[in-house]
């Protein structure tokens, strides 16, 4: 098999990508308003994600005992969905496993964290994930759906294209397959998000999809207009008596806002640690939090007044502290020591319920 990869550019610049998708269709007049603004800093989530990435395309880096055990399970997980379609492997196919940004034409790009050429007319890529709030199934994610489109628009000769997602902290593996029928209505799809984006007309539309990772956010009219709609119904709304359309409607109207809010105060705080004074704000000491850092230490030290009862009923066993230091000591897989722990503690484990979770869908 032989295989040409395009000689693009691997920085985005200033263009669309298609990790941005879902907020380009929730809110396409986000691309415009944030373009030109400078990238945020990153937070130590994204660094540690950086870093997964970094390893999982075979760049040289060390990484943390914690990042180490996600890499391996994304490596694991993929591997375990490849074998999945063997059937479409034949001798002589090729794997990219180094993060490749492919272009549609000179508009807009994707970068694929994993593209394996399974024969002539089918190829695989996925997509790690690596933070604990969980992204689209395969089937529905717009992401996988746009990189898809970009590796057919790159490898025309393609029949095939299984996409999957792969976010171990934050659910199981799904994968999708799409046909040439499929790529076609995708490409319309896509190219219509994106042609959409340098529209004048180009809505701002403040959702919690259009909001998350928008650069805007303390420059988008849109968004101010529904905090000053958020603030005035607040003031003379009684919760108990509005309808369930409109109970619906603030609940969905307050994410965005919340989100910059907490925007809000994580920037007033590093400016005031920085001694720059903003009016109305100041830091106060955060709450002191007591703990023991060595349980078999204090236990020696008032072991004489206290049973070992009454010390074993004070402290508080964390099972997922519990299942690691098992896998650690057993040499397990960390799903593997927390099944087989499981059903050594059987009846030592209770399980509660908390309480519903509001979804906003």
């Amino acid at each position: 098999m032989k295989i040409t990869i395009p000689n693009g550019p691997q920085e985005r610049g200033k263009k669309p990508s298609v990790s941005s998708l879902t907020r380009y269709s929730a809110c396409p007049g986000s691309w415009r308003l944030e373009k030109d603004l400078p990238e945020p800093p990153e937070s130590e989530d994204a660094k540690s994600g950086t870093e997964i990435h970094a390893w999982l395309a075979s760049q040289d880096c060390e990484l943390t005992e914690s990042q180490k055990e996600v890499a391996d399970s994304c490596e694991r997980q993929r591997k375990e969905i490849e074998l999945s379609i063997v059937e479409e492997r034949t001798v002589g196919t090729m794997a990219i496993r180094d993060s490749l940004r492919l272009w549609f034409g000179e508009s807009w790009s994707g970068l694929c964290d994993y593209l394996d050429f399974l024969n002539d007319e089918a190829a695989f890529i996925c997509d790690y994930k690596t933070g604990r709030v969980g992204a689209a199934d395969a089937e529905t994610n717009l992401q996988l759906r746009g990189q898809a489109v970009i590796v057919k628009k790159n490898f025309p000769h393609l029949k095939r294209i299984y996409s999957a997602i792969i976010q171990p902290l934050a659910g199981k593996p799904t994968m999708v397959c799409y046909t040439e029928e499929d790529l076609e209505l995708a490409t319309l799809e896509i190219e219509g998000i994106m042609l959409l984006l340098d529209s004048p007309e180009a809505e701002l539309n403040p959702t919690p999809d259009g909001c998350k990772y928008c650069k805007a956010k303390s420059i988008c009219p849109a968004l101010r207009e529904q905090s000053l709609e958020l603030a005035q119904v607040s003031k003379k709304a009684i919760v108990s008596e509005l309808s369930n359309r409109d109970i619906s409607y603030y609940l969905k109207a307050s994410k965005p806002v919340e989100s910059f809010i907490s925007e809000l105060e994580k920037e007033a705080k590093k400016r005031l640690s920085e001694g720059q004074e903003i009016k109305g704000c100041e830091l106060t000491p955060g709450r002191v939090t007591r703990a023991v850092t060595d349980a078999q230490a204090v236990f020696g030290r008032i072991g004489d007044k206290i049973t070992t009862e009454a010390f074993v009923e004070c402290c508080k066993l964390s099972l997922p502290s519990l299942e690691k230091a098992y896998a650690t000591a057993t040499g397990l897989r960390q799903k593997e020591a927390k099944d087989e722990l499981q059903q050594t503690l059987s009846g030592l484990i209770t399980e509660t319920q908390g309480s519903p979770i509001l979804k906003l869908k």
